[in-house]
């Protein structure tokens, strides 16, 4: 989830939006239009992310909070992997997106990235959601990621969500953030020595139990946090700008405040800004990413 949520029933609500546009059938009801990509998939710079040596140590555990639906996190965290792949460990990224979707996300990586390959990742259900997470900026990361791997790089990509079309409709928000965590800590007894970057909703990834709309909602990040004690929560920063998110309002895009600290992405310690956050990641100027399929009509 995106920091624009801010309610317990919401996030409830929301739940049930999810089950419901990834149902069996959703294309035969609603028309999707499957967006164009106008703008070139590419890391930012060498070294682009100050700040980031000191974090990408051999068995390394970093969480990221993002906001959903923008192009430049989802980039940013591609280029975070690759300056974590020049320290020559393993490095594994683990994303909010369905266990389910495993299959398809390992075909991608070891594919060619033709036409035929982009189509074979997209038509799953998880790509028709309309929440932010299945949005281009999302497609262009794996790309990015799956250009790293095809040039010899040690770098794999774990789903750990639920797949909400298997859930029953009262599932809790709880037991969706001790399923992820549950995932997440799997893939870390799999894999001790590599560099571990999980990139989830800023609500997930923090590191405190609590949420101003639910003081007893309990995020993935605490339960990781009582087995691995030693990982590192970021928090996203951003100096403003625009993102397709899931508000009460329905989905679209949305005008975003920040701070301006300059034009290059940092990472940085400091405990003293946000309970449930060790540090910030901060992106500059950030720009709405759509869905890979946007609705145009009915249903």
């Amino acid at each position: 989830m995106a920091s624009p949520l801010n309610r317990r029933s919401f996030l409830l609500l929301l739940s049930a939006v999810v089950v419901a546009i990834l149902i069996v059938g959703y294309r035969r009801t609603v028309s999707l239009e499957r967006q164009p990509i106008d703008r070139p998939i590419q890391f930012l710079k060498d070294d682009a992310i100050k700040g980031s040596d000191a974090m990408l140590e051999n068995g390394a555990t970093l969480l990221i909070g993002e906001i959903h639906g923008t192009w430049e996190i989802p980039i940013a965290v591609a280029s975070l992997v690759r300056q974590a792949l020049a320290t020559g460990n393993e490095v594994i990224l683990c994303v909010e997106i369905p266990t389910t979707e495993q299959e398809s996300i390992d075909r991608f990586l070891n594919s060619d990235g033709e036409d035929r390959a982009v189509d074979d990742l997209l038509d799953t259900p998880f790509w028709v959601g309309q929440d932010g997470r299945a949005s281009v900026g999302m497609f262009a990361m794996l790309e990015l990621v799956r250009r790293l791997r095809s040039s010899g790089h040690e770098v794999h990509v774990h789903a750990i969500d639920l797949d909400w079309t298997r859930q029953p409709a009262e599932a809790s928000a709880y037991y969706r953030d001790q399923a992820m965590a549950e995932n997440l800590l799997q893939v870390r007894k799999d894999s001790p020595a590599a560099i571990l970057i999980t990139l989830a909703g800023n609500v997930h990834t923090r590191t405190a139990k609590g949420a101003p709309w639910d003081d007893q909602y309990t995020p993935m990040g605490w339960f990781v946090s009582q087995s691995l004690p030693d990982l590192v929560s970021f928090n996203i920063q951003i100096a403003g700008g625009d993102a397709w998110v899931m508000t009460e309002q329905g989905e679209g895009e949305r005008a975003l405040s920040g701070k301006n600290q300059g034009d290059d992405p940092f990472l940085l310690i400091d405990d003293t800004r946000e309970i449930g956050y060790d540090g910030v990641f901060y992106i500059g100027r950030i720009s709405a990413a759509k869905p890979v399929f946007t609705r145009v009509g009915g249903g």
